[in-house]
């Protein structure tokens, strides 16, 4: 993960277990997810600490779907005026907003 603290003003520390050699360095989660997505495959373990600092209504922060409300899954549009379900290969007129 060397490319990923190229911005660092100083040099992360290293420090080794037992089992594993670990580098500590700060990253954001869209870098850890561009390294996830790198074209080599690779396994790695991330230990995060976080502050949750607000809590935004779902329908403020568009984190929401509109599920099926015989098994939940998220509903595509059938037309302009009704949902389907494309597990239960059923139009819903009426969703549950998850």
């Amino acid at each position: 993960m060397s490319w990923l603290g190229e911005a660092a003003t100083t040099l992360p520390t290293i420090t080794s277990s037992s089992s594993a050699i670990t580098k500590l360095e700060t990253v954001t989660i869209n870098e850890i997810y561009q390294f996830l997505q790198n074209e080599n495959p690779q396994e790695a373990s991330f230990h995060v600490i976080a502050k949750i600092v607000e809590f935004v209504e779902p329908s403020q922060s568009g984190w929401y779907y509109i599920s099926c409300n015989t098994c939940n899954n998220k509903l595509g549009k059938n037309n302009p005026t009704s949902m389907f379900c494309e597990n239960c290969n059923k139009e819903n007129n009426v969703g549950l907003i998850r």
